[in-house]
């Protein structure tokens, strides 16, 4: 495949109390997303909540949004078939290339430690096993197992890696990724939503993004403008407000408020939250709201 660069939003899903997925209100967030220009989507990853997905719902979601984005401009798909079943990890990552997913993103499995050997077979043993290329995900902490250097440089030497996705707290990890990157021939994009700008100029190819399900048209801008070689202080600047004033909620609940507030159905939380957090959701959404509404950025 060509390089994996470019804006692709992490796609928020809608459920329902019962946890069933919204597939009207799904299908109109992700036109709304590729309509706003993004390069492609990454489904089931962590801004969706695939861990609240049984195995059934993932391989539905994968098959729809696939199609839709086909349909659509050809948008490229980044499959998150992360588990912490191995066997899983690859039944979902076949499933995913039967449909016609660009490629396979993979977290470390969570819960117990990992030693980094291990863990590097354990991306080695799906590269081999799944005629796909590789994303690593590195999120440490929601997996609590991070991906060394050393690591990706022995797993992109056994099978095809494509790209690595930084999200988390270390944002100089990027350096280093970078660095490993240039020498083993893969991409980095990062999940660092409100420092875009920043991480283009170092060199990363471009983002995962969950923001760019409320504000794909000015994430694809400042992309844009980058290739262009011009700044994008407007855009970044309502990145940088919105990052801040879902600082009082946690992830993803924070990218679920931003979207609600561009006006799109989110469905219920996936899981119980208390009457706090669901008032401080409500003036979150409240504040945005307002936000978008005087933004000329956002203006049709």
């Amino acid at each position: 495949m060509d390089r994996l660069e470019g804006i692709y939003s992490a796609l928020w899903t809608p459920t329902n109390s019962s946890g069933e997925i919204l597939w009207q209100e799904l299908e109109e967030l992700l036109g709304f997303v590729l309509k706003g220009g993004v390069q492609g989507i990454m489904a089931l990853g962590s801004t969706g909540e695939f861990v609240h997905l049984t195995f059934q719902q993932r391989t539905e979601l994968l098959e729809r949004v696939i199609r839709t984005c086909k349909e659509k401009g050809n948008a490229r798909v980044i499959a998150n078939v992360s588990d912490v079943q191995h066997r899983n990890v690859v039944a979902l990552a076949r499933y995913a290339k039967q449909a016609g997913a660009d490629c396979a993103a993979v977290l470390p499995p969570w819960y117990f430690p990992v030693e980094q050997r291990d863990l590097a077979e354990f991306f080695i043993q799906v590269g081999r096993q799944v005629d796909l290329p590789l994303a690593l995900y590195n999120y440490p902490e929601v997996a609590g197992n991070s991906i060394s250097i050393e690591t990706i440089r022995t797993v992109a030497k056994a099978v095809k890696v494509v790209a690595v996705k930084q999200s988390g707290g270390d944002f100089e990890y990027h350096y280093d990724l970078l660095r490993v990157g240039r020498e083993m021939g893969f991409e980095v994009l990062t999940g660092s939503d409100t420092r875009l700008e920043e991480t283009l100029k170092m060199g990363c190819a471009g983002a995962i993004s969950g923001l760019a399900n409320a504000v794909p048209e000015v994430f694809r801008k400042i992309y844009q403008n980058f290739q262009l070689g011009k700044s994008s202080p407007e855009e970044t600047a309502l990145v940088s407000q919105i990052g801040q004033r879902i600082g009082p909620l946690r992830f993803p609940l924070n990218v679920k408020a931003a979207i609600a507030a561009r006006g799109f159905q989110t469905g219920e939380a996936k899981m119980p939250i208390s009457n706090e957090t669901q008032e401080i959701y409500g003036a979150v959404v409240k504040d945005l709201t307002g936000l978008f509404k005087s933004s000329s950025l956002l203006q049709a």
